[in-house]
């Protein structure tokens, strides 16, 4: 969740042209960048609100107004893996987790967690899910907006995350 936060102030200091051509980043975010548009970019399609995230870099979708992101990724975990960290992960540094847990969706096991983060004095809210790609990777869903924008993007976040379909990982 930290590299998603870093992002996110990324997203508020850079415009959105800048930031897709990797102009004006440090080393740090460049590396996390690579990181979250590698070789995983476009494994997850999912259904997603364009009018909610009318813009998009690979497996990210994005809106300026409110701010808000939803990041698709998968991680070269397994599910018990990630669920073992999910487990154990206490509260980080600026992030209130409010609820976690897990829960089933046709038959697919899902683990998700729900918080808080001040940004930039802006109160923002963090919505992640995972459910089991294969037998060595996990889908992660992860999905950050402004507080006072709750209403329309905590259910299309949901909506979207449910809908995650994970195709092309690699072995």
């Amino acid at each position: 969740m930290k590299k998603i936060i870093l992002l996110f102030v990324s997203l508020i200091f850079f415009n959105l042209s800048s930031y897709a051509q990797q102009e004006g980043l440090t080393e740090e975010q460049k590396e996390i960048m690579g990181e979250l548009f590698g070789v995983n970019q476009s494994n997850i399609t999912i259904d997603i609100d364009k009018k909610l995230f009318p813009q998009q870099i690979g497996g990210m979708y994005m809106s300026q107004k409110p701010m808000a992101i939803l990041k698709t990724k998968v991680e070269a975990k397994t599910f018990e893996q990630i669920k073992i960290k999910f487990n154990k992960d206490k509260q980080e540094k600026g992030i209130t987790v409010e609820e976690k847990g897990s829960f089933q969706h046709n038959g697919q096991e899902y683990l998700y967690a729900i918080g808080t983060a001040m940004i930039e004095g802006k109160k923002m809210k963090m919505q992640m899910y995972a459910f089991k790609a294969d037998d060595k990777s996990t889908a992660t869903i992860i999905g950050m907006y402004e507080l006072i924008a709750e209403v329309d993007y905590a259910a299309a976040i949901k909506k979207s995350a449910l809908s995650a379909k994970v195709i092309n990982v690699k072995k």
